[in-house]
């Protein structure tokens, strides 16, 4: 008879087992975010469509003020508005091995991107950065954002990549 060799995360009795991140990332459409500080040393939190709303803002930021390793930060299309932006300031401020930050498809208009530029450019992340990808597309924001994004340009000088398709 033939044995096939089964992968770990094939087998039903093992699910359980499972890496939290993992898990994380094939269950994206519920989270609760208190379990985020029981997991200090993911280096990707994708959270991309869980719904976790302005709410859940307060523990993600926790979670980027505690971690040492988090380097990517998704957090697509999760109703987060310019509330949940301002939540979110302290976190960015002092997460300093982020290079990676996507808030894009959440309705998070000019005062939320404000409130993210100016967190990216303070303490330490304005000419020292290591922040090279910024994601704020589809997200409401208007030309009243310019100035903003243009100090971001100028001051965050590692900046590679900033996304803004399909913004007013």
């Amino acid at each position: 008879s033939t044995f096939r060799k089964r992968r770990w995360w094939h087998r039903q009795a093992d699910i359980t087992m499972r890496d939290p991140i993992k898990a994380l990332r094939y269950n994206n459409l519920f989270i609760v975010p208190s379990e985020l500080m029981k997991m200090r040393d993911i280096v990707t939190l994708q959270l991309t469509g869980c719904k976790v709303g302005d709410e859940a803002m307060t523990w993600v930021a926790t979670f980027m003020q505690q971690s040492y390793t988090l380097r990517r930060i998704n957090l697509q299309g999760n109703a987060i508005t310019a509330a949940g932006c301002r939540t979110l300031v302290d976190g960015i401020r002092n997460c300093k091995t982020l290079i990676e930050f996507d808030i894009s498809l959440n309705p998070i208009g000019d005062e939320g991107c404000s409130a993210i530029c100016i967190a990216l450019l303070d303490s330490g992340h304005g000419k020292d950065s290591k922040i090279y990808s910024v994601n704020l597309s589809t997200c409401n924001l208007s030309s009243g954002s310019a100035f903003q994004l243009a100090r971001l340009i100028r001051e965050g000088s590692v900046i590679q990549s900033l996304s803004l398709w399909r913004n007013n």
